[in-house]
């Protein structure tokens, strides 16, 4: 697979952000459901809650390249509380520099690497075809 579909390279990371923009912190569940359709055994899923209480999903993180990306709750009312988006560097399996992102950049920026990835991986490819259509 050499090109991606110029309609899915333009929409991407658009799509993520208007999605971000239209539901707020709703964004978590439908990213974490794409992360793993895109990338499967990657993502790492946060769960919060258990024993007597549901288990909801509190973070999404993942690897692309030299970065580890992750979204999470950034504490207060899991429903209506802020999403924090963080990048770290990962350099041979260390982290060097973990640093907070406004969540719109970081969408770009996952929604570009993806793009990176869908060039070389079906599954990317077939994940992402579904966001854009």
């Amino acid at each position: 697979m050499d090109e991606l579909d110029p309609a899915v390279k333009i929409g991407v990371a658009a799509n993520l952000s208007r999605y971000y923009t239209a539901e707020g912190r709703g964004l978590l569940s439908p990213l974490a459901r794409l992360l793993k359709d895109a990338l499967g055994e990657a993502v790492e899923l946060q769960m919060t809650g258990g024993f007597f209480s549901k288990k909801e999903l509190s973070g999404v993180s993942f690897t692309l390249g030299e970065w580890r990306y992750a979204l999470e709750d950034g504490g207060g009312d899991r429903r209506t509380g802020p999403l924090v988006a963080k990048r770290t560097r990962v350099v041979r399996g260390i982290a060097l520099k973990t640093e907070d992102l406004p969540v719109s950049t970081w969408l770009e920026e996952v929604g570009l690497a993806l793009e990176v990835e869908a060039q070389n991986n079906e599954a990317t490819h077939a994940a992402l075809s579904k966001l854009v259509w």
